[in-house]
């Protein structure tokens, strides 16, 4: 199910194209397999957006519909295709938090890394933003640069400090996570280097 559309919408901007999406992504969105089949197999066009750009695969990861990912890969839809903010599925996976729709689009080549788009944001730091280590242990193994700044200058670690996440903050901490500056980070900054340094005396 997608997460709450206020949220979503600032990355994906379906709050006003839900109701304006065609068959092929209302059957990803619910993981109807028997539809997509059948639309796919009827000439509809695996690739094609909706009014903001979101594809059938990137609406599927969203919702975390992990069997209508791999149909649609295994049908050939493109992993890197940008929604019009510029945002592929990967993104939209790390947004949600499905693991094996993210396992699915590293193994078909997405990259965890990919920053090409209006926010210069990486699927990292949109998982750390939305609290998923588990996508981040992921995305790390994968070869994700946990130190990559948005177009504000912020890592992932101080983009889940200004939310409070504490199990990611925990997660990148542990790994090496290196807390911003006060004249980047602002007053996260010292809580970030307190939290870093209980974790650093902690047996």
């Amino acid at each position: 199910m997608l997460r709450p559309l206020s949220a979503v919408a600032f990355w994906f901007g379906l709050t006003a194209t839900a109701a304006m999406a065609g068959p092929l992504h209302d059957a990803a969105q619910s993981g109807d397999e028997t539809a997509l089949k059948a639309l796919l197999d009827g000439g509809a066009a695996i690739d094609e957006k909706n009014p903001t750009g979101e594809t059938a695969l990137v609406v599927a990861c969203l919702a975390s519909q992990p069997e209508a990912v791999a149909l649609l890969i295994k049908r050939g839809a493109d992993v890197v295709a940008r929604n019009n903010r510029g945002m592929t599925a990967l993104h939209g996976a790390s947004y949600a938090g499905c693991a094996e729709c993210v396992r699915q689009l590293l193994v078909a080549g997405a990259s965890p890394s990919d920053a090409e788009n209006r926010f210069k944001t990486t699927p990292f730091i949109v998982a750390a933003e939305e609290n998923h280590p588990d996508i981040l242990a992921m995305l790390l193994a994968a070869g994700a640069d946990a130190e990559a700044t948005e177009r504000h200058g912020f890592t992932a670690l101080t983009r889940a400090g200004f939310k409070a996440r504490k199990e990611t903050i925990a997660f990148l901490l542990a790994r090496g996570g290196r807390c911003q500056p006060a004249k980047i980070a602002g007053g996260w900054s010292g809580e970030c280097l307190k939290l870093a340094a209980e974790l650093a005396r902690a047996p």
